[in-house]
């Protein structure tokens, strides 16, 4: 709860630290990498090493565990996996041991993209994450950007909700953001060029109408749908002007 996309179905309402969640393991690694960083900076090789080998093993552990050939998507994955033959049937001989320690929760939220935002994911995991997710249907792809959580979802809901706030479909520009930078990163430059102008006008069209900007909208249409006044992420927009890349390739 309150893992910063509040009600994502994956964890919100599951029990107590049941889910390797994505935006929370992503978050992290990026965070220890830059921790590595600072440590390089500051000439303090032990802390580099240790940070290093941290970051190192989650980023591991995000493609053994997370990544989906299946579906080409990263899903958060359940962690209750545990093996309880021994107390449960232990007059029974149990045979072949568990080998997998989480199962993927095949629920599509935005996390899926993020590893491309790490630059976690191999270049064909991205190119299968991005061909076969995003410009393929309208499961995440939308007039205003990318729905939080992918409309074939039974739980998809574009509703208000105050608290916790909705990521069930609606457009968040910070999701907007982390995505268009995976592409970015990836060279999918057609794709990103597409989602800047999308995000830059979903803004100006509020601004415009309502002299204001909002939390989250809707995808479909681009009417807000919560909290006049918020700013915040909102301003990530501005990166994505500034390094707008056009269709050749090149920033403009």
């Amino acid at each position: 709860m309150a893992i910063g996309d509040d009600n994502d179905p994956t964890t919100f309402g599951r029990p107590p630290f049941s889910s390797a969640n994505l935006l929370l393991n992503c978050l992290y690694y990026r965070d220890l990498q830059a921790g590595a960083e600072l440590a390089r900076r500051l000439k303090r090789p032990v802390e580099q090493e240790r940070l290093t080998t941290m970051s190192n093993q989650l980023g591991a552990a995000i493609q053994k565990h997370c990544w989906d050939p299946r579906d080409s998507f990263y899903y958060t994955v359940d962690v209750q996996c545990v093996d309880r033959r021994a107390e449960l049937i232990p007059t029974v001989k149990r045979g072949m041991d568990m080998s997998w320690r989480a199962l993927p929760l095949r629920i599509q939220m935005f996390t899926g993209f993020l590893p491309l935002w790490c630059g976690l994911a191999s270049q064909s995991q991205a190119s299968a994450v991005v061909n076969h997710n995003y410009p393929a249907d309208d499961r995440f792809r939308a007039e205003w950007g990318v729905r939080s959580l992918s409309s074939r979802e039974t739980m998809y809901s574009l509703e208000f909700s105050s608290n916790p706030s909705n990521w069930l479909g609606s457009i968040w520009i910070v999701v907007n953001y982390l995505i268009w930078k995976g592409l970015i990163g990836y060279g999918f430059t057609h794709e990103a060029a597409e989602l800047a102008s999308k995000t830059a006008r979903l803004l100006v069209d509020d601004l415009d109408r309502n002299r204001s900007l909002n939390e989250y909208y809707n995808p479909d249409t681009g009417a807000p749908l919560s909290h006049p006044g918020f700013v915040d992420w909102n301003l990530l927009v501005l990166e994505m002007l500034r390094t707008k890349v056009g269709t050749d390739g090149r920033g403009w």
